[in-house]
């Protein structure tokens, strides 16, 4: 290639020395493996490696009963023995919402509880133990039905006296369904005037139908 000189022209291009002959040596090109991570600093506790027990735990400290404090001292001197520090979270002391809320403005609501029962007049032939709590006692159920069935007739003079037919009951107080009631024997409440009607109805039916 020819190349314009200021004084005289054209010339030849200057002829390279023997510094430019010499090759570029290059380094030898790796393949792209993995390379394993650098051991953590010692110094750093956020890098430090976490030792695992991997031995199951004794029965003393598996069932071991400590308050709160000593289980954090426990951890701090654990912790301790490893050249490490443990921190735990200061504690909340709770805020009185009463000096944070303000007072109330309006007045105060009231309610009232209204519980579900149901008035019924004196039912004198109620077997409670069968037909409200649903007690069995297998073949010999209709025995004791029809026992407290004709038991309730012969004292009716009793009941009629004690338990006015229009006066009127409810089941408050009695148990919820579906709860576990023992087997009770229930007696009629007792009166002295309903004991008087009694017998002077036996009186006077032996009297009239001797």
């Amino acid at each position: 290639m020819l190349i314009a000189t200021a004084t005289s022209g054209w010339a030849e291009p200057p002829t390279p020395t023997s510094a430019a002959r010499t090759p570029v040596v290059l380094p030898p090109i790796q393949q792209v493996r993995y390379q394993p991570l650098p051991p953590p600093s010692v110094t750093d506790p956020a890098e430090r490696e976490y030792q695992i027990q991997l031995e199951p735990p004794s029965r003393e400290r598996l069932f071991r009963i400590e308050a709160e404090d000593s289980l954090f001292e426990r951890i701090k001197q654990e912790f301790r023995q490893r050249s490490d520090r443990a921190e735990f979270p200061k504690e909340v002391k709770s805020v009185q919402l009463d000096a944070v809320r303000p007072p109330r403005t309006h007045p105060p609501m009231a309610t009232h509880y209204v519980a579900p029962f149901v008035c019924y007049h004196p039912l004198w032939f109620e077997e409670k133990n069968s037909e409200r709590y649903g007690w069995e006692l297998g073949v010999l159920q209709p025995l004791a039905s029809a026992t407290h069935f004709f038991a309730n007739v012969a004292l009716m003079p009793y009941h009629f006296t004690a338990e006015k037919p229009w006066s009127c009951e409810a089941n408050v107080g009695y148990y919820r369904p579906g709860d576990p009631v023992p087997l009770f024997f229930y007696t009629p409440r007792f009166s002295w005037p309903a004991v008087g009607a009694q017998v002077g109805t036996v009186v006077a039916g032996s009297a009239i139908f001797p």
